[in-house]
């Protein structure tokens, strides 16, 4: 286990965590430096054991944990012990490919919930938004998910792929539209896909969470945001998302405060993200090539 932890300075300029309570805090920076978490973030552990190793009360230790739980510091799966912190990535990357390699044997100790399949989607993501090593270090030694993984990955798929073109139209759907829009009802109103609605909903911002609700005005909106990441290849919706969260979590003042302001900034924040993620692979496009006649 990684016997270090990454906490950054500006915690202190958060809107939320300068003004929970002592115990709150306390308990926040113990779920994230107990041995017995692990070196992403998502670890077993009863509330009982964390309590006793803080010398704590059980019931003073539930109090805080559970305000911590309120404001989003971190995320529980009581049934299964489950505890994950939705930030940690973000400050404990990976330090290498092999690191990142070596972190799949502590994930499949973890009891199957679904909050080890978010914990894996998320990371999933975040690899997405590394250098190509990790990329092809994630898909080398994480590719083949669990058995339970595989199965609630079928279910989904069988949602995504019932339709296959609009109501009263020979062609099939655009991609993008086809991943939101597709049901076993075409009637149905408003679907976005779980796997994206669970993208949005783990924002550490809350203030995109509006965007996740199955209406109708949100369908349209996501289906003109994916139409725009697909004329970019390998640009993921939710690398873009982890992008625009970091953004709107350092600038608060900045967040929306409508469903309409979201949608706005939201477009505006993705349009950057993806300018950003294609000048990388412009620029790793464009060392190739130098690097070759460096060595021929």
């Amino acid at each position: 286990m990684s016997r270090y932890r990454v906490i950054h300075c500006l915690v202190w300029n958060d809107d939320k965590f300068p003004f929970v309570s002592d115990d709150c805090q306390l308990i926040f920076f113990h779920l994230l430096t107990t041995p017995l978490s692990t070196p992403f973030g998502c670890y077993k552990a009863s509330l009982q054991a964390l309590a006793a190793e803080k010398r704590w009360p059980v019931e003073r230790y539930r109090q805080a944990f559970q305000e911590a739980f309120r404001e989003g510091f971190v995320k529980h799966d009581e049934r299964h012990l489950v505890i994950f912190l939705p930030n940690f990535l973000k400050y404990n990357p990976p330090a290498s490919p092999n690191v990142l390699k070596s972190w799949k044997k502590i994930y499949d100790e973890l009891p199957e919930c679904p909050l080890r399949a978010e914990f894996f989607q998320r990371l999933k993501a975040f690899i997405e938004g590394l250098h190509q090593a990790f990329r092809e270090a994630f898909a080398e030694a994480w590719g083949h998910p669990s058995p339970i993984q595989e199965q609630k990955q079928e279910q989904e798929q069988e949602l995504t792929t019932t339709t296959t073109a609009w109501p009263g139209t020979k062609t099939p759907a655009k991609p993008g539209i086809h991943k939101l829009t597709a049901t076993t009802t075409p009637s149905a109103p408003g679907y976005i896909s779980p796997k994206l609605q669970t993208a949005i909903r783990a924002m550490q911002v809350k203030a995109f969470h509006c965007l996740a609700e199955p209406t109708e005005t949100n369908q349209a909106f996501w289906v003109a945001q994916l139409d725009l990441l697909e004329q970019h290849e390998g640009v993921s919706i939710y690398a873009c998302l982890l992008d625009v969260d970091a953004y709107y979590a350092s600038c608060p003042d900045e967040r929306p405060r409508t469903v309409k302001e979201a949608m706005r900034r939201m477009k505006a924040a993705l349009e950057v993200a993806v300018s950003k993620i294609v000048q990388s692979q412009n620029s790793r496009e464009r060392r190739v090539p130098h690097a070759k006649r460096a060595t021929g």
